[in-house]
């Protein structure tokens, strides 16, 4: 038995992360001016099945990304955050137990991204800011709690559907459908299909002249967060887009400066007037009152209910 093979250097690695600091932006959805540059994004890992084999492909095509891990697997599979780290990808926070953050209190959502980041700093030495909700769920409260822990929300503007295990041709066919210059893509590093798919999907990308960047490149000369909206799927993103404000948007995607007008009060219209950049969430995505993703129930499922399980179809 040979010597043990010494853990990577991680300096670089944590270099990276503290980049995440610099920046200003509280969401991020992906930009309509970036030219034709996209983002790779992984959720729920590390796998120690699917994960190696997607790092091979990102090795050999020398292609960066980010992987939003969840924290019980960053425990369980430490040696894959270093080798994540160690080969030039970053990282985010994906919550510690994967549950649904319209199921969960504000001093639960808080405790899963907590959770998340002590597990990361453990192996790595320093937090990530990025954060995705479990399913791109979130709530008000939600959105309260990643603000008051100065996490940047980011979301996703071509989802490729890995989750439902459409077959390889499935997910190189959504994704390519909506590709577009700016776009943040979203895969699972938990199935299979997405390491069969991921060498075409890049070789596809390079024929078509699009250049793979970080995330932190992707968001430079961004001064705020552009709601940029998958117009395709909206609800299995857990976008909620109020369609009597968005109307038939001929593009796949809405940016900032495309915002629908929203009626102002009066003429019999007793809709306030958003005033402030909250209130232009609001609206923008639909979390009104009566559009409010549901609440935590009344009894709280335990942590092994097949809701809450981590093989559970659907999410992200």
């Amino acid at each position: 038995m040979g010597p043990p093979t010494p853990d990577p250097d991680l300096s670089e690695a944590r270099r990276r992360l503290l980049d995440q600091r610099s920046v200003k932006l509280r969401w991020f959805t992906g930009r309509l001016d970036a030219g034709r540059m996209v983002a790779l994004t992984f959720d729920d890992g590390p796998d120690p099945r699917v994960t190696p084999r997607i790092l091979d492909v990102l090795r050999r095509a020398g292609a960066p990304a980010t992987f939003f891990v969840v924290g019980a697997n960053v425990v369980r599979h430490p040696e894959l955050v270093r080798r994540i780290v160690a080969e030039g990808h970053d990282l985010g926070n994906h919550t510690y137990h994967h549950y649904r953050l319209p199921t969960l209190s504000p001093r639960e959502i808080e405790a899963e991204i907590k959770g998340a980041n002590r597990a990361i700093t453990g192996v790595v030495g320093v937090a990530p800011r990025w954060f995705r909700a479990p399913g791109c769920l979130y709530t008000r409260e939600a959105e309260n709690v990643i603000r008051r822990l100065n996490m940047v929300r980011v979301d996703t503007t071509d989802n490729s559907g890995d989750w439902r295990r459409p077959g390889v041709g499935g997910i190189l066919r959504r994704v390519s459908e909506h590709l577009s210059p700016g776009d943040v893509l979203l895969f699972h590093d938990r199935v299979s299909q997405t390491a069969e798919a991921l060498p075409y999907l890049l070789a596809s990308l390079q024929r078509r002249g699009y250049r793979i960047v970080p995330l932190l490149e992707l968001m430079k000369g961004v001064d705020h967060g552009s709601p940029v909206l998958a117009d395709a799927w909206p609800f299995d993103e857990g976008v909620r887009i109020r369609r009597s404000l968005v109307g038939r948007p001929a593009p796949h995607r809405i940016a900032s400066n495309q915002r629908p007008k929203l009626p102002r009060p009066g003429a019999g219209n007793s809709a306030p007037h958003p005033t402030s950049e909250a209130d232009w969430l609001d609206a923008w995505l639909g979390w009104g009152p009566e559009l409010d993703l549901p609440r935590k129930p009344a009894t709280k499922p335990g942590p092994t209910a097949a809701q809450h399980r981590m093989g559970r179809p659907g999410g992200a």
